[in-house]
């Protein structure tokens, strides 16, 4: 009986070792490269310690998180913008919306979620503006003064944003808008007898309509990034 008992343990024994020498030369080339991988298919103590180091290995233990949501951030932003561009390549950013939601999807879970709510609030701030351009024109219509302002609402999230590593973003947005404001004053009558009131009724109608397309791109762009709806 002691005997069966001792066969048993040292088959368990070799099977572990046999186990933890084959996990070790597959974390070895999975994780620290080809030249890792085969000095671990060489030696067995290096495979030995491979496996027993498989259970703490962390992919992320180097990385400055700082700069690399900085990045990413910066990318989220980038694929939500192409849907303004209207000669993008569809096919290669599908691609790469792809292979950068594969990238992000072992992150751990915090700095997952940092992106996500920033891409999240990013279009909401983008459909704000929009709303805010919308309002100025109904303005415009009854008082011959066109200024476009933003809302509290878009402030609010404007200030929230710089906390995602957007504050460039925004400060580029805010003179973009400044810009814009100053070459409608310079288009458009003041005065309303002057006003095509069927001209601006007809650009309402087209910025609505690709307010519309807009929103519907950005949910397929978030799905995509996050495997969320929006």
């Amino acid at each position: 009986m002691k005997d069966k008992i001792t066969s048993i343990l040292i088959g368990l024994i070799q099977i572990t070792f046999i186990a933890d020498y084959g996990l070790g030369v597959v974390h070895s080339f999975k994780k620290h490269g080809i030249a890792d991988g085969f000095i671990g298919a060489v030696l067995f103590p290096w495979a030995m310690y491979r496996g027993v180091e498989f259970w703490w290995h962390d992919d992320y233990a180097k990385v400055n998180w700082d700069q690399r949501l900085s990045n990413d951030m910066q990318t989220c932003v980038y694929f939500i913008s192409t849907v303004n561009e209207k000669n993008a390549d569809k096919y290669q950013i599908n691609e790469n919306l792809e292979k950068f939601s594969e990238k992000i999807k072992d992150y751990p879970a915090n700095k997952r979620q940092y992106l996500l709510d920033g891409t999240k609030k990013y279009i909401s701030y983008t459909k704000s503006l929009s709303d805010d351009f919308l309002t100025c024109f109904n303005n415009y219509k009854t008082t011959g003064n066109f200024t476009l302002t933003t809302s509290d609402y878009t402030k609010k999230l404007e200030n929230e944003l710089s906390n995602f590593k957007l504050k460039d973003d925004m400060e580029l947005s805010k003179n973009g808008i400044k810009e814009l404001n100053n070459q409608m004053q310079n288009n458009l009558p003041n005065d309303t007898a002057l006003i095509d009131y069927k001209k601006i009724n007809d650009m309402e109608i087209s910025m609505k309509l690709t307010n519309e397309i807009q929103q519907k791109e950005f949910r397929r762009i978030f799905k995509i990034l996050f495997n969320e709806d929006l």
